[in-house]
């Protein structure tokens, strides 16, 4: 009997080792890269102000057409947009033309920015963008593509979610 048990140990270890599609399925390869992969753009940190909804946006411009990492998140009552069904999106707002009223939200008739249209969450299963604990976040590697405007008084720009594997 112990010896069945050994046998089967180790013919799960060689499998785990040297079968690729059971390295990927367990994601043992998850977090590692080939020596030669690209360094991408990366843009960490909150989004709570203008400031940071302006560096944000200056970070997407500067890379319009690259491979970025984003690892971002702004408090769920600052949050316009929807994380949910079939176009998740979200508003950046970067200034205001009009003062805001106490208590008043940021608006596209009263304040600039930019709309971030989210594509591909679901073939990407690496990228999330997500409502947790009274935040919304955006995590992963995107393509910057489709920057323009203004429509409407707001720019556009499409992210498109990648896997890890076709980021690197």
């Amino acid at each position: 009997m112990e010896v069945a048990a050994i046998v089967i140990a180790v013919i799960g270890v060689v499998l785990v080792i040297v079968v690729p599609e059971v390295r990927r399925w367990l994601r043992l390869d998850k977090d590692q890269k080939p020596v030669n992969a690209p360094k991408r753009p990366a843009f960490r940190g909150e989004l709570a102000s203008f400031e940071g909804a302006k560096r944000f946006d200056q970070f997407i411009l500067d890379n319009e057409g690259q491979i970025v990492f984003i690892d971002t998140f702004i408090s769920e009552e600052n949050f316009d947009g929807s994380t949910e069904g079939s176009n998740p999106h979200f508003v950046l707002y970067d200034s205001c033309f009009e003062p805001l009223c106490p208590g008043e939200q940021p608006s596209p008739l009263k304040c600039t920015g930019i709309s971030y249209n989210i594509v591909g969450l679901s073939e990407a299963g690496d990228a999330k963008f997500y409502k947790f604990r009274g935040q919304c976040g955006l995590y992963g590697y995107f393509a910057v593509l489709n920057y323009a405007g203004p429509h409407q008084g707001l720019m556009a720009c499409t992210l498109k979610a990648l896997s890890v594997e076709d980021a690197i």
